[in-house]
């Protein structure tokens, strides 16, 4: 009995796995997104993380404080809001292009952000900004836990 037991779950968990596969990125985008901190810093650039590793400890908390804790939700409706660790919340649309691997944010005064999209399943975001001097930033890829 127990064996009819662990084979049902074996393949209750695998239809949702493969149901999530087999969602657009549209579909797997939606929903509410914390920055893995950690994870991000880990994958900065060495010279950046060196040169991270030199500023001042007011200078390390203020940039820690800025990311550590951030939030990304996305509607089904195309808005988009990022709420910052200090509670101030950022307002905008949002669209995927080139097949669901770009991502754009639009500002309500126009302003447009695009990140390339490296990887989205059901759980995992991982966006990398798509800017010039993009490879200046501390964080130009910045890893994502599903809420």
């Amino acid at each position: 009995m127990k064996s009819h037991i662990y084979i049902f779950l074996l393949i209750a968990v695998t239809s949702l796995s493969i149901n999530a596969q087999n969602s657009s990125p549209q579909e797997r985008l939606i929903g509410t997104w914390t920055l893995d901190y950690q994870s991000s810093f880990s994958n900065m650039k060495s010279d950046l993380q060196e040169r991270f590793g030199t500023l001042s400890e007011t200078d390390k908390n203020r940039i820690i404080s800025i990311y550590q804790g951030r939030k990304l939700i996305f509607t089904q409706e195309g808005t988009f809001t990022q709420t910052l660790s200090d509670g101030r919340n950022i307002h905008g649309d949002w669209t995927l292009s080139d097949n669901g691997t770009v991502l754009s944010i639009t500002s309500p005064g126009g302003h447009k952000l695009k990140q390339k999209i490296i990887s989205l399943t059901a759980s995992i975001l991982v966006l990398k900004l798509d800017t010039p001097n993009a490879d200046r930033a501390y964080f130009s890829t910045m890893h994502f836990k599903r809420d």
